[in-house]
């Protein structure tokens, strides 16, 4: 049975922990309204309500990035993906109006979005060694990683 709605995951998967992946100002809007009903918390709440981390986040990134869904019912946040796929491989998405699983098979837009994510995680970020770290890319020069994400995301 196909689920429509985040709430409803939230709901049905209590107690699981998976990444949902949000692509639209409209699907932040009805993640953060559904994880503040069922009193979820960001995973450091001294540091701010998920609505203000929410707000905090997409004035950054913009509205497309990642919620990890703790089976605590914290919930943490990275923009990318592919970040997450380190730590689960059950990341979540809105595709056409149910929740399907996002096998790394982008579309042309959303693998535009990702590259550039990582792009900046790997060459701009002040925490640049820590993603270059966990991509195993400490020791990489920009040019072998520039043509790892040029491999990983081609542009069509």
């Amino acid at each position: 049975m196909a689920i429509h709605t985040f709430r409803e995951l939230l709901e049905k998967s209590e107690g699981a922990e998976y990444v949902i992946h949000v692509q639209s100002e409209e699907e932040l809007e009805e993640l953060v309204t559904a994880l503040e009903a069922l009193e979820y918390e960001f995973c450091l709440p001294f540091l701010g309500t998920i609505r203000e981390k929410a707000a905090e986040f997409s004035s950054e990134d913009g509205a497309d990035g990642c919620w990890r869904i703790s089976r605590e019912r914290g919930v943490a946040y990275n923009p990318s993906v592919e970040h997450w796929r380190f730590f689960s491989n059950n990341i979540v998405e809105m595709r056409d109006g149910s929740i399907a699983y996002n096998d790394g098979d982008y579309d042309d837009r959303a693998a535009a979005v990702e590259k550039e994510k990582l792009r900046y995680a790997f060459f701009e970020d002040e925490d640049k060694d820590n993603a270059r770290k966990l991509f195993g890319f400490e020791n990489a020069a920009d040019a072998d990683i520039q043509k790892w994400l040029d491999e990983k995301f081609p542009e069509k």
